[in-house]
């Protein structure tokens, strides 16, 4: 639309219900100069609301709202299968892990009791450090010497372990 388009003012007929006058009159009152103008910016704002295809631009993202759900449902399964084989492999590599844990913790808490004795008194970090494991398997070793009395937390800093002498 060019800008003489624009500025030609045609003059047009409508017919309203009561109600639709009364919203004019409401709406003139509150922002607008005449009613024409009301009108104008109405129509002008309705131009806007509706898209190009005929659906009102809240119907589309309605549409594109459904297909995300769709999208994200799909890949929620993918990660759900994805899940049950890492969790099925998982459960096999714990099984293992496990009988291997369990002949390696007192060489680990023999690892821990070293250090300790060497270096005096170190963190969980520093301690599966100093021994080269993981803290995954430090932690149940220590609580382990914890429980027997022949580790216990430094009385300077409760972050730290020490041996019970």
């Amino acid at each position: 639309m060019t800008g003489s388009e624009q500025s030609e003012i045609l003059r047009r007929k409508f017919s309203l219900t009561g109600h639709h006058d009364d919203l004019l009159d409401e709406i003139v009152e509150q922002r607008y100069a005449s009613r024409s103008e009301a009108l104008r910016a109405a129509i002008q704002h309705h131009a806007r609301y509706i898209s190009g295809g005929g659906e009102t631009d809240i119907e589309s993202l309605g549409a594109q709202i459904e297909e995300i759900g769709d999208e994200i449902e799909l890949l929620q399964e993918k990660l759900d299968d994805r899940n049950s084989v890492v969790h099925i492999g998982g459960e096999v590599a714990n099984s293992v892990e496990a009988e291997s844990q369990t002949q390696t913790d007192s060489e680990v808490e023999d690892l821990i009791a070293a250090e300790l004795s060497e270096e005096g008194a170190l963190s969980i970090n520093e301690i599966s450090d100093q021994i080269d494991k993981n803290v995954t398997r430090v932690i149940p070793a220590k609580d382990s010497l914890v429980e027997r009395e022949i580790v216990r937390t430094s009385e300077a800093d409760d972050s730290k372990y020490e041996l019970n002498t």
